[in-house]
């Protein structure tokens, strides 16, 4: 499980789109930009996020692939997912069972301290892109070393710090 989190432009989408290139498996999106359409193929499945449909629609198709496969999903905007207490409960049950069903998932955020508890909780990788809200940044105080805050707060775009399993 992983989260990618950082300010608008600092290349968040372009992590994530090389991470979902080179996984193996089979890909979900729930896009809510738009910026995963030309990634669509027989290995990755695109849904643009407009509606409680839409997301039911992804975490469907998910449940539907073999269990026994390697699956990624990708929740961009998780924040704004969550906002429904419905799609928030299908999120917390994707993160509960999915090691149970081999599926990797990858939320994507703005902002930290919005990301749903269980999503920080049960991730075992974070890719911090730079942050400069002042809740962001007190939230991650005390979870890592002092310079990598200070380090977060300056980073030049497309740069990002690994933590792993915090």
């Amino acid at each position: 499980m992983s989260l990618v989190v950082g300010k608008k432009g600092t290349g968040k989408t372009t992590l994530v789109r090389y991470l979902v290139k080179r996984f193996r498996g089979a890909v979900f999106i729930c896009d809510y930009l738009g910026e995963y359409n030309d990634l669509a193929s027989d290995r990755v499945y695109v849904r643009l996020w407009r509606s409680v449909d839409d997301f039911r629609a992804v975490t469907r198709a998910v449940w539907q692939a073999p269990a026994n496969a390697q699956k990624m999903v990708v929740l961009d905007e998780v924040e704004f997912l969550c906002l429904d207490k419905k799609q928030k409960e299908v999120i917390e049950f994707l993160y509960r069972l999915g090691r149970h069903r081999r599926i990797d998932i990858i939320s994507v955020s703005h902002r930290f301290y919005m990301i749903p508890v269980i999503c920080r909780a049960l991730t075992d990788v974070f890719y911090l892109f730079r942050l400069s809200e002042p809740r962001d940044l007190a939230y991650l105080t005390g979870m890592i070393e002092p310079e990598d805050v200070e380090k977060i707060k300056v980073l030049p775009d497309f740069n990002y710090v690994v933590v792993k399993n915090f």
